[in-house]
């Protein structure tokens, strides 16, 4: 069980960059505040660190199911 929860948490880190990146592009195209920017680059660079970490670990797992 602990594989299919760190799935549900793969699953959600793409969510939440994909909604964080639509925040990003709203905030420097239709605001045009900077800081606002800087902040959201920071939290995405965050979550797809650990999103690209919790990939390649389940690749090399589903290699092995496979």
């Amino acid at each position: 069980m602990l594989i299919k929860s760190v799935l549900e948490r793969r699953d959600n880190l793409r969510s939440y960059i994909y909604s964080i990146s639509i925040a990003k592009n709203y905030c420097d195209i239709g605001i045009g505040n900077k800081k606002m920017v800087e902040d959201l680059e920071a939290v995405l660079d965050e979550l797809q660190k650990e999103f690209d970490d919790l990939d390649t670990s389940l690749r090399q797992i589903e290699n092995i199911e496979m």
